[in-house]
């Protein structure tokens, strides 16, 4: 469909005349909508009626319209619903979008509340030595009871520290497979971004040292819902 382009078209032998847009379509004639017009076009109940009716037909300046495709037409180019919405690349404002639309739904994605995040928090106060189990809280191993994912997640992010410098290795697990480490080199904080790890209801997490030790370990994992 041509953008923004509608023409409104008299195919019968009465000329029309609608009333609440104020246009006078002669027998046979057609109308070109002028762009700044089609606001009071979409909301004019003798256009839709005539459209339902067949007396009047709507063309995108490229072919005839059904009344379901005219009535679309109307409503996404008469609306501000399809108005250009000034993007980042105009204004600084961080967004991608092109219309007014786009500009609500990019807003929706990315509102706080929605693909919301969470962190979870493990760790062990005291000397965690190879083969020991991060704790939830404490004494409560994740061995013995392991953090249950309830929606659909990802994990996105991982960061660490210890009292003091460590060297070591974390084992994350899911459903008893490893799907991340984290690897300390003498070193006492730790941080990882651009982490895509998906997490399906139910799913059981633990982690586990793997080698080395650390002096007093907190865990924390960035997690996204996902929907």
């Amino acid at each position: 469909m041509a953008a923004n382009i509608i023409i409104i078209k008299n195919p019968g032998a009465t000329d029309l005349f609608l009333n609440d847009v104020k246009i006078n379509l002669l027998a046979g004639d057609s109308y070109t909508i002028p762009y700044q017009s089609l606001g009071r076009l979409a909301y004019s109940a003798d256009v839709y009626l005539l459209i339902a009716s067949g007396q009047l037909v709507l063309n995108d300046g490229t072919q005839d319209l059904s009344f379901d495709e005219g009535a679309a037409a109307l409503r996404s180019r008469g609306t501000s619903i399809q108005s250009t919405f000034q993007n980042h690349a105009s204004r600084g404002n961080g967004f991608t979008s092109k219309t007014n639309q786009e500009a609500i739904e990019e807003a929706r994605d990315s509102a706080p509340g929605l693909n919301s995040r969470y962190v979870l928090i493990t760790g062990y106060d005291g000397n965690a030595g190879a083969g020991r189990w991060l704790e939830l809280r404490h004494n409560n191993n994740l061995n013995n009871n392991p953090y249950i994912i309830s929606e659909l997640s990802e994990i996105k992010a991982q960061a660490a520290s210890t009292r003091n410098n460590s060297t070591a290795v974390l084992s994350i697990l899911v459903n008893g497979l490893q799907v991340l480490t984290m690897t300390f080199a003498s070193q006492s904080t730790f941080n990882e971004n651009g982490l895509s790890v998906i997490l399906n209801p139910g799913d059981e997490v633990k982690l586990r040292v793997l080698s080395g030790s650390f002096d007093r370990l907190n865990h924390y994992m960035s997690i996204k819902v996902i929907g």
